[in-house]
């Protein structure tokens, strides 16, 4: 298989899964998107260790596309997201950048799904200021400095808290951690396949069986889309490219890369959560914002323990 796909006369990664076959039909009135699309790169493990999380990311910013461009895109122009696979490796990744960048010309910047992938492209986009999108939480110090890319996924600290937290409101008091890096996440889902058989809670964002009011358009509209449930990283990859659609609107479009970091660093009401991407983590998750679910027999239920911000 080619190691790209068609997307808008684009090459990208991989093709859509046979299920997303249903087409979304135009709102009534809205005005089909024309003219010179609006390039963003989009860089996802699709490959190798990340590639459990570069997929599901993929999904969500494909379907964010296909549901922006059918409402009349940005002013009448069509988004258009070239979407490359850094095979869960950041030289990789950078190889890709680069040609997004200088080749391809994007206007902004999506991914990449691992740490290591996001800080090695932060540095071919943070000298001259495209605005990055990353799907990572916020990871060595440097990334801090970076001003024009911004994290979606929380911190690995405040996932840490939320599940002390949760363990302290159930008065446990040993824990035990398994982790690892890539094969970690392999391990990780294999766990998931047989979690039904026992008594296990998660904190994330998004329950699917049981969205909150504000995420159900966008889990209506996976499910239609992809014929299943999405989780977090699907609703990632959705968010991200709300992003940039929120700082296209702002800035105007033909705005300066610096004018578009600008549009993008302050509040944003996202449908995994609320953001502040003006924050000193460059996202603003609240610690509140967590959504906490317990597996029982197979199906998701959200819970109504809520973490209290300190």
């Amino acid at each position: 298989m080619k190691a790209k796909r068609k997307i808008g006369g684009i090459q990208s990664a991989f093709a859509l899964i046979a299920a997303s076959t249903i087409a979304l039909s135009a709102p009534a009135g809205a005005q089909q998107p024309a003219g010179e699309p609006i390039k963003i790169g989009v860089i996802v493990a699709l490959t190798g260790a990340g590639a459990s999380l570069g997929i599901p990311e993929r999904n969500g910013a494909v379907l964010a596309e296909k549901i922006i461009n059918s409402k009349g895109g940005v002013n009448g122009r069509p988004i258009q997201l070239i979407i490359e696979d850094d095979a869960s490796n950041p030289d990789g990744a950078i190889s890709k950048a680069n040609n997004l960048i200088y080749r391809e010309k994007i206007v902004a910047l999506i991914g990449s799904s691992q740490t290591a992938s996001t800080v090695a492209v932060g540095g071919l986009t943070n000298p001259i200021k495209l605005p990055q999108v990353a799907f990572s939480g916020l990871g060595p110090a440097i990334e801090r400095d970076r001003k024009c890319v911004v994290h979606i996924a929380p911190s690995q600290a405040l996932n840490a808290r939320a599940i002390l937290e949760y363990a302290k409101s159930i008065g446990a008091k040993k824990l035990g951690a398994l982790y690892d890096s890539g094969y970690g996440t392999v391990v990780y889902n294999e766990l998931r396949k047989i979690s039904d058989a026992y008594d296990v809670t998660f904190a994330e964002f998004l329950v699917g069986e049981d969205p909150l009011p504000h995420q159900a358009e966008f889990v209506r509209s996976y499910q239609r889309e992809y014929n299943r449930l999405p989780k977090i990283l699907e609703a990632l990859g959705w968010d991200a490219v709300h992003v940039m659609l929120e700082a296209f609107k702002k800035a105007g479009l033909g705005a300066g890369n610096e004018k578009l970091c600008e549009a993008i660093r302050g509040p944003f009401k996202g449908d995994m959560t609320d953001y502040d991407f003006s924050a000193d983590d460059l996202n603003g998750i609240k610690l509140s914002n967590i959504v906490f679910s317990r597996l029982v027999a197979g199906q998701f239920t959200r819970l109504p323990f809520q973490a209290k911000e300190q």
